[in-house]
């Protein structure tokens, strides 16, 4: 009993010690763990995606709701057939680009589209968010050519993050039930104990492998 009790408190004391007292009492702290953890994501049947948003989700990522749309992506819906009045924008990106920890309203491409709709007074201007979390290049390569070019977009942006080198996360492990996969997930003292053993075992810092893969012997 004293075990349980002091591992109680323990966990307790992480949670408000790190997302306050409210988040830990509403529960919202249960979507402070890995995007694949939090119901938002699927394995994808193209093997070049790997996954993808999975249509009509919702949940919380990092303390705020999100909501994936009918077609698949953090964005209203969209109708495939563009209207002569619109200028259609598609923005391909990773968790920047998707606004992991900001609500909808404060997403660059949302924000982006009013900026643009106040300049513009001849025709309505939509910016569609096809970004997902942890993306790389070649991924969302795949992605304008799969899914974003069907929507007809005028202008695509693509956002570009240091770490969109890197091969594709593979985010399976998370996906299936462990009991280590458990306990990560809802225990936020399991947590942060296992990562601060997995970055004691790290050979390199994030800088240095950044440096290895843009050096001219990178495989990548």
């Amino acid at each position: 009993s004293s075990i349980f009790i002091t591992l109680f408190f323990m966990e307790a004391g992480v949670r408000i010690y790190y997302y306050g007292i409210m988040n830990t009492l509403t529960g919202k702290v249960s979507g402070v763990v890995p995007i694949s953890m939090t119901g938002l994501l699927k394995l994808s049947d193209n093997e070049k995606i790997v996954y993808e948003l999975k249509p009509n989700a919702e949940g919380f990522s990092k303390l705020v709701s999100v909501k994936i749309n009918p077609e698949g992506f953090r964005d209203k819906s969209y109708s495939l057939i563009k209207k002569e009045d619109v200028y259609r924008i598609v923005i391909l990106g990773d968790s920047i680009t998707f606004g992991i920890g900001v609500g909808k309203e404060e997403i660059f491409s949302e924000r982006l589209e009013k900026l643009l709709q106040n300049l513009c007074n001849k025709k309505k201007v939509e910016v569609l968010n096809f970004a997902v979390p942890a993306y790389n290049t070649s991924q969302e390569l795949e992605v304008l050519k799969t899914k974003a070019l069907k929507y007809k977009p005028d202008l695509v942006i693509l956002a570009y993050y240091l770490n969109d080198i890197f091969p594709p996360v593979d985010i399976s492990h998370d996906l299936e039930f462990s009991m280590k996969g458990f306990f990560y997930k809802h225990s936020h003292l399991f947590r942060l104990i296992y990562e601060r053993l997995k970055q004691s075992k790290r050979t390199m810092s994030y800088t240095q492998e950044l440096a290895v893969n843009y050096s001219n012997n990178s495989k990548l």
